[in-house]
């Protein structure tokens, strides 16, 4: 309905608004209540919607860059979403150090004030973003939401949400339990800063290590890495017995947090891009979207009735079916391909 560009646009300003909400009620105590529940809702839509434009105009970039420079466009995905998921880490390091050297010098609600004024300052930069041909004609709202809803009847979908669902879950494990209950008490509360920017830090250095691999290599050895990362951390809580007494060797967990983030925002959005073409593709990083928001709103709700124990058996069942589901979709794709092109040649 906006387009790629437009949506873009509208989703950093209700990221502005997230953080302005956020400042306000830490500077107007009495404004508290209403400030903080709107600046979740502002937050929420904003993370829908800006994950889908993103999609829509990725898949656009990489299919006009495809066809510019001849390269297959598997090949362009994978390089795009490695290039992409460098500059969002970098930026996300220096927003996680800058933070917690601001916490040193000023005021919580200055802090937030001053994130407020930077997410202005982006959203008049998107004024410099080029306007990019969606890879379908503009749609209404009620068109894309039944469009999205449509395919979720794709099994391909499914079997391609664990690297989504892993994600939501070992990050709300790693914020609700190791944050908190370890290196919050065995570091200091802020050395958390620090070690979230650490994470950025290695997703960042992996990101760029995997946007460089030849186009041959494929996808399913990364969706396998990414995969073995997330399930590293879960397996160092319940069979090595983390986490107590670890002190600075916490930072392992946050190295395998990071090396999985790297394959998450990079590989598995290229993934979304190839799978899904045309007018599908909005409508995919639409369900992706839902697919981690929901495993993160669930982790937290669950946390005040699993133990850390259940909360780990979860993320380390679906580290493992990630790879075999990858596999699944794959062949699906690949049968549904073939049985497409014999029809083609037959009429």
């Amino acid at each position: 309905m906006f387009g790629p560009k437009n949506s873009l646009a509208i989703g950093q300003l209700l990221y502005a608004l997230y953080l302005g909400g956020f400042a306000v009620a830490l500077i107007a105590p009495s404004a508290k209540t209403v400030s903080w529940m709107a600046a979740s809702v502002f937050g929420g839509i904003a993370g829908g919607l800006y994950w889908t434009a993103q999609g829509g105009y990725f898949a656009a970039a990489a299919s006009l860059l495809s066809t510019t420079t001849g390269r297959p466009r598997e090949e362009t995905t994978a390089s795009l979403a490695g290039t992409f998921s460098v500059v969002l880490l970098l930026f996300e390091v220096l927003s996680k150090l800058a933070f917690s050297g601001l916490q040193a010098m000023l005021a919580p609600g200055t802090i937030a004030l001053v994130f407020f004024l930077l997410a202005l300052l982006a959203l008049l930069a998107m004024g410099c973003v080029q306007e990019l041909a969606p890879q379908q004609q503009a749609s209404s709202g009620v068109d894309r939401l039944v469009g999205t809803l449509s395919l979720c009847a794709d099994p391909v979908v499914w079997l391609l949400s664990p690297t989504n669902l892993t994600f939501g879950f070992c990050t709300a494990l790693m914020n609700g339990y190791v944050n908190a209950t370890y290196a919050s008490v065995e570091l200091g509360s802020g050395s958390v800063a620090v070690l979230g920017a650490v994470t950025s830090g290695i997703a960042a250095v992996v990101a760029f290590a995997l946007c460089r691999l030849p186009g041959s290599f494929g996808k399913a050895p990364l969706i396998t890495f990414g995969a073995f990362c997330f399930f590293s951390i879960p397996f160092c809580m319940l069979v090595l017995h983390c986490c107590n007494s670890w002190g600075r060797s916490l930072v392992v967990l946050y190295i395998f947090q990071g090396m999985g983030r790297a394959v998450f925002e990079s590989t598995n959005r290229a993934v979304f891009a190839d799978f899904f073409r045309s007018a599908q593709v909005e409508s995919a990083f639409a369900n992706a979207s839902v697919q981690v928001n929901f495993a993160f709103a669930l982790s937290f709700f669950l946390q005040t009735v699993l133990t850390e124990y259940w909360s780990s058996i979860i993320v380390a069942s679906l580290a493992i079916s990630t790879p075999l589901c990858y596999v699944g979709a794959s062949a699906l794709r690949g049968g549904w391909q073939r049985h497409k092109q014999n029809d083609d040649f037959q009429a």
